[in-house]
């Protein structure tokens, strides 16, 4: 069997991808001298012979600040196919190998936000985005956020950020489930904290909360929790790990999806 490793490995299951980039600089050190950073990561995998499969992850996030504004676009794409073994023996036969393989992950996001510093530590932020997932049930679901984001900590060594705000979401879900189209509007708390154990090696952890005011009890949780190591002054490689959980999934899909994510980041300011 032929096997070749694309970077790194990239491995989850269909729902979302870790959105937050080493190299980024994040909300709350943005005043001083006008800044873009931009930040690709990359990771993915390819295997041919007696299995046949390849996974490609590529997300990109770019930011720009000048005086007290910030604006930032983060993209990303998440491709998997395979030939699967539909009959069940354990093995590809000769005609499972020349069929056309099938998708196993197709994810595409984006996202634009803006920033306004109101204080050396404080902002107002706007943002619109959206996805398409249909193995997370999702034709395309669509949002438009707004909210208030502050630094507690902010050190060399260390940070400490908390955001509250309003989410409204449109949800197309995927043919076959009904309803066909629902919209959810929640309050959005999050916290993200980091720590930096020497100049090369960091970790941050971040957990995102949206509660449906609409429907008490819809609730929607995500926690991420990452390790970078800078290799040079522009590459890091980055071990991510997500957990996302929806109260009330769309119907036939499960509530609970995890994220595991290797990869290598190439940043450029």
């Amino acid at each position: 069997m032929c096997s070749v490793w694309v970077v790194m490995a990239g491995i989850r299951s269909a729902w979302a991808l870790d959105s937050s980039f080493a190299g980024a600089s994040p909300p709350g050190q943005l005043l001083g001298p006008p800044l873009t950073t931009v930040a690709v990561q990359f990771g993915g995998n390819w295997t041919d012979g007696n299995t046949s499969t390849y996974r490609v992850t590529l997300g990109t996030q770019v930011a720009t600040r000048w005086k007290r504004n910030r604006i930032g676009v983060s993209l990303l794409s998440d491709n998997g196919r395979a030939r699967p073994d539909t009959d069940g023996n354990g093995r590809l036969d000769v005609a499972e190998r020349v069929a056309e393989p099938v998708a196993t992950a197709r994810r595409q996001a984006a996202e634009l936000r803006v920033d306004r510093y109101v204080a050396d530590t404080d902002s107002v932020y706007v943002l619109g985005g959206g996805f398409t997932d249909p193995f997370a049930g999702y034709d395309l679901r669509a949002n438009v956020q707004a909210g208030r984001s502050r630094t507690f900590v902010r050190r060399d060594a260390a940070t400490l950020l908390g955001e509250i705000g309003v989410d409204a979401a449109r949800e197309d879900v995927v043919p076959g489930v009904e309803p066909a189209v629902a919209w959810v509007f929640a309050v959005r708390a999050m916290v993200r904290g980091g720590v930096r154990f020497n100049p090369a090696v960091s970790a941050d952890v971040q957990a995102e909360a949206l509660e449906n005011v609409a429907s008490l009890g819809d609730l929607r949780v995500t926690g991420t929790a990452a390790l970078t190591a800078r290799v040079s002054p522009a590459f890091d490689v980055r071990l991510s790990t997500q957990v996302l959980y929806d109260a009330r999934p769309v119907a036939g899909f499960l509530p609970l999806d995890r994220v595991t994510l290797a990869s290598v980041v190439a940043n450029v300011r």
